[in-house]
Parts: C-alpha cells; structure tokens; sequence
C-alpha cells in the first residue's frame, strides 16, 4: 500500500476561502471552496441527554443560535421541524423517539454556530 503525505491549504480567495490539496510532489490535485469560512463559530457534539426509547429532549453543551442547528440521527441528516425543533438556546426536542437496545444505541450528534 503507498502513502502519499498530501498537502492541505486554505487561502483567502475574495469573501470566501479556497482549499487546495497537493501531493507530495506538490502538484495540485485537487481544489474546492470551502463551505463555511468561520471555523472558529461552528461547534460538533453527541447531543446530551438519556437516550432510554422515550426521551426526545436532548441539549447541547453551549447556546446556538437561532436557525444553525442542523441534526445527524445515525449519520443521516434530518430536517428542521419535521424531525427535530430548536427550544430556547440549548434545547433541541426531536419528532422522534433514539432507541437504546441490548445491542444497539442510536447516536445524536448535532453541528451550530455558537
């Protein structure tokens, strides 16, 4: 199996930031603007809270705001309102119920700008 050791750069390109990847060779292989700009605001967690197949209230360790959750149920991304609703500044209730089995335990993980 061959490594490569590629080389990552974010530059400044206009209102937004442009990724570049080089290989070790440091030709350009490939390029992409990068969604989100401000890093630093945007926060990745498990949810908080007991997931024992009836809860459907869960928090996250800071406040958001307003309008910038969005929630990965099992890796899947679920819509606003239809699966899960912003309450408050922490608070997250879900349209749905996470199970806990024997052998399986669903995973919450929500992304936010703080």
């Amino acid at each position: 199996m061959k490594v490569q050791n590629n080389i990552y750069k974010i530059y400044k390109k206009g209102n937004g930031y442009v990724l570049s990847i080089l290989n070790n060779s440091k030709r350009l292989i490939k390029v992409g603007n990068i969604i989100s700009r401000d890093f630093d605001n945007w926060v990745e967690e498990y949810l908080i809270g007991v997931i024992d197949n009836s809860n459907r209230i869960f928090n996250t360790s800071l406040p958001y705001k307003t309008n910038t959750v969005e929630l990965y149920y099992n890796g899947i991304k679920q819509g606003k309102i239809i699966d899960f609703n912003e309450n408050g500044e922490t608070e997250i209730q879900l349209e749905f119920t996470p199970l806990n089995t024997e052998n399986y335990l669903d995973k919450l993980i929500v992304r936010y700008k703080k």
